[in-house]
């Protein structure tokens, strides 16, 4: 996928983690929201906002996106990971976007299309 387009917000579902894409995105000052694919890092995370978070829907947390890659860690690539559960389905996903302006609702609303 080539990124020209400036000033854009990418949507992608979980098929496209890429850090690599991601750097693009960010460097040609667009935004990116993705679904995150399962690791043991997400998977550790989630027990422990559970736990914290047991009759909570929707964002159970909003905070800083750590890559499982080390040589991803070198890039200096500022993300977010937004953990949402579903308050109808109680479905936990979780998102990593580069935007840091918008809300971690906003987050989930707009994966909401791609049938999260």
């Amino acid at each position: 996928m080539s990124c020209a387009c400036y000033r854009e917000k990418y949507v992608f579902d979980r098929a496209y983690n890429d850090f690599d894409l991601w750097k693009k995105i960010v460097s040609i000052k667009s935004d990116f929201v993705t679904r995150l694919k399962d690791s043991p890092r997400v998977r550790y995370l989630q027990i422990k906002i559970l736990h914290k978070m047991k009759n909570k829907d929707g964002v159970l947390y909003d905070g800083p996106y750590k890559p499982t890659n080390k040589t991803n860690c070198k890039k200096n690539l500022k993300l977010r990971h937004v953990i949402y559960r579903d308050p109808v389905s109680q479905k936990i996903f979780h998102f990593v976007c580069s935007d840091s302006k918008i809300s971690g609702q906003t987050i989930a609303d707009i994966q909401a299309p791609l049938g999260c």
